[in-house]
């Protein structure tokens, strides 16, 4: 009674390759040169030699590209974990990013991190440019000098973050929490602030020119050295700190 036999190993069919190409440079040696131990060793180890050499060489190529996809596979993994509601995982997943140079390398960019829970997270100086923060929690965050431009960051909390300096430029901030946030000399330029709450935030020599201001709340803002120019907008329902005149800030700017 025969018994039927499964398809043979990937071992066994690299045995028999390495058989029959043993037995090809055999009978080419006899066939060229006549039967010599001498030459026919000769033959097999410059043979063996060179294909082994191919071998090693094919092994570390695919080698390096397992390495390169599973690198890519857990970037791509931290990323998604940032964007967590669960602060601790997604601490966790900035910092694994950090300690790997992914964040250098730019693993936020565009970076989809709606809701994520990022209180007092430090991404200073990073580039997050085009990144979904939408409704995102950056309480006490430190992002001083980061890229921001034209994220959206609406019904974010940004609240008591550290935002100096950065660079918001075309950024989308409507509803979003800024109160007593640090945003001395950030740039503002065409960021749409719709009814965002500013109240006793620190904007002294920030750039809003270019920015919509329909709706904000700016009670009790630093608006030292503040530029803004004709395409600065605003309305009625602006809230301004006191004493404080738009139209003084245009004049001196003209």
């Amino acid at each position: 009674m025969s018994r039927h036999r499964g398809p043979l190993s990937p071992v066994a069919i690299g045995a028999l390759i390495m058989a029959a190409g043993l037995v090809g440079i055999v009978v080419g040696h006899v066939s060229a040169k006549g039967w010599t131990w001498s030459g026919l060793v000769s033959d097999v180890g410059t043979s063996v030699g060179a294909e082994l050499v191919a071998v090693a060489v094919t092994v570390l190529m695919i080698d390096r590209l397992a390495e390169r996809r599973e690198s890519v596979r857990l970037r791509q993994q931290l990323v998604r974990e940032a964007s967590s509601t669960d602060h601790g995982l997604a601490l966790r997943a900035i910092l694994e990013l950090d300690v790997r140079h992914w964040l250098a390398e730019g693993a936020l960019v565009e970076a989809r991190l709606r809701d994520a829970n990022l209180h007092d997270i430090v991404l200073e100086g990073q580039d997050l440019h085009g990144a979904d923060l939408v409704g995102a929690n950056l309480r006490k965050a430190n992002l001083s000098r980061a890229n921001l431009t034209n994220c959206d960051f609406n019904n974010a909390d940004l609240s008591e973050a550290v935002i100096e300096m950065s660079d918001f430029t075309g950024a989308r901030l409507q509803d979003a929490q800024l109160n007593h946030a640090d945003m001395a000399q950030a740039i503002l330029r065409s960021a749409d602030l719709a009814g965002a709450n500013l109240a006793h935030s620190d904007l002294t020599e920030a750039d809003l020119r270019g920015a919509v201001l329909r709706g904000a709340d700016l009670t009790g803002c630093l608006l030292d050295n503040i530029r803004m120019d004709s395409s600065t907008t605003w309305d009625e329902t602006t809230r301004w700190p006191a004493g404080f005149s738009p139209q003084a800030v245009l004049g001196a700017a003209i």
